[in-house]
């Protein structure tokens, strides 16, 4: 089975664990190429929830790398655009696909 993965700052990975997201992987702008890269060559990793505010912090290989490989899919989420309840529900919604006022 595959798996979706969080990967960036310590309050995005709690607000995806708060909401199921298993796997929660805390990363630094300076290590997120690394983090990226050794979740981009696991097999079970099919969903990838980014931080979009590391994206820059990402190598040009890497950028690539994302957008040519059919999975994991990687979905960047932003979190200092979510500082209000209804912009974290919509940012988990687009995200994950799962609704908050349906659970």
């Amino acid at each position: 089975m595959e798996k979706i993965v969080a990967l960036g700052d310590r309050d995005l990975i709690t607000g995806f664990k708060l909401v199921g997201v298993m796997e929660g992987i805390v990363c630094t702008p300076e290590n997120a190429d690394l983090k990226m890269n050794e979740i981009l060559l696991r097999q079970d990793a099919g969903i990838v929830i980014f931080q979009d505010e590391f994206q820059n912090y990402l190598s040009h290989k890497t950028k690539k790398l994302i957008e040519t490989i059919p999975k994991p899919v990687v979905v960047n989420v932003g979190v200092k655009a979510a500082s209000s309840t209804e912009n974290l529900q919509a940012m988990i919604k687009r995200a994950i696909g799962i609704s908050l006022d349906k659970l």
